[in-house]
This record gives C-alpha cells, sequence and structure tokens, in this order.
C-alpha cells in the first residue's frame, strides 16, 4: 500500500513538472488580451470593443474596429492600410462639450507619433471640431491611415483636463494586423 502511494505521488510529480515546463497556460483569453493592452499601455484602462465606458464629460462605445481597403474611394498610400472604427458618444455634461478628430487616435509601440484619423470624407465620419450637445448621442466613423507593417495597434482616448493634466486613457487593441 505504501509503495502505490509513492508510485502515484512520484506519477503527480512527474505531470506536474512536465506541465510547469511546457508552454500550456491556463489564463482567461480575456484576461490575457487585457494585460496585453495594459502592457502596451503601461497604464490606465483596457478597453473592449463593444463596452461602453465613462468618462468626466461622456460615454462612448467603440462599436468595431476593422482593416477596409477603401473607405468612400479613398485608398491608403502604398505602405499603409485603412483602419476604419465605428464609435457611439453620449454626452453625460449639462453644457456643450467641444469635441472632434483630435479625440481618438491610433498608436503603436513603434510609431514616432500618433495617426490622426482623415479628415471627414462624408457626413458619418466625425468632423474635425463638433459641439457635442446635453444629452445628446451621436455615431460617427473615423478611418485612419497606418503603416502597413504595424505589429501591435490601438484606437485609444485620452481625457485631457484643465490645467493640462491628462486623466485615464482607454486602449483599444487593434485585430487583424498586416499587410
Amino acid at each position: 500500500m505504501r509503495i502505490k502511494s509513492l508510485t502515484l505521488l512520484l506519477v503527480l510529480a512527474m505531470i506536474f513538472v512536465c506541465l510547469a515546463g511546457c508552454d500550456i497556460s491556463f489564463t482567461d483569453p480575456v484576461l490575457k488580451r487585457r494585460e496585453s493592452i495594459s502592457n502596451f499601455l503601461e497604464k490606465d484602462v483596457a478597453g473592449e470593443i463593444g463596452e461602453t465606458y465613462n468618462t468626466k464629460w461622456f460615454k462612448f462605445t467603440i462599436q468595431s474596429i476593422d482593416k477596409v481597403s477603401t473607405y468612400k474611394d479613398h485608398t491608403a498610400k502604398a505602405g499603409f492600410q485603412l483602419y476604419q472604427a465605428s464609435i457611439t458618444i453620449k454626452s453625460t455634461s449639462e453644457e456643450n462639450i467641444p469635441m472632434g478628430t483630435f479625440d481618438f487616435y491610433m498608436d503603436a509601440p513603434d510609431f514616432d507619433e500618433y495617426i490622426w484619423s482623415l479628415p471627414p470624407l462624408d457626413d458619418s465620419m466625425m468632423p474635425e471640431k463638433y459641439d457635442l450637445k446635453p444629452d445628446e448621442t451621436v455615431n460617427y466613423t473615423m478611418v485612419f491611415e497606418v503603416p502597413a507593417d504595424t505589429a501591435e495597434l490601438a484606437l485609444l482616448y485620452t481625457e485631457s483636463h484643465e490645467g493640462g493634466k491628462d486623466g485615464a486613457a482607454f486602449a483599444f487593441l487593434v485585430d487583424g494586423l498586416g499587410g
């Protein structure tokens, strides 16, 4: 009986050692994705597509971020690709909020500067500047021209408070990268 117990313990220990040495992960994929985005940002909020997030002045939802070949007859220049983001924004402020294409931007660890949305090509695209009125909800498209060889990419929103102090940053990791 004692030999059977020792043998069983030895077998269990060997299995544990083998699993510990393997590249097997029991991590929840959603948690792993959030960790990846957080590492990308080094802080703040790792956002999920389709979830609604609150800022000081409004709520917003990134409905989708998709790689597209063209948008309204606009194609990306050589070495670049287009990403189309669909965004819903609802005011929670009692005052008009100055908004525009400067609020949401693309970034990646290897970029020297942010990538801003293309200027509006139609009425469905976010205007360069507008006022979000109290209790108003808007749905806009943003189109970004991004280097085709980008390995990590995120759509970001960073709260900017009076006095130049940044609040929370929200990052949405972009899937489907590459040529």
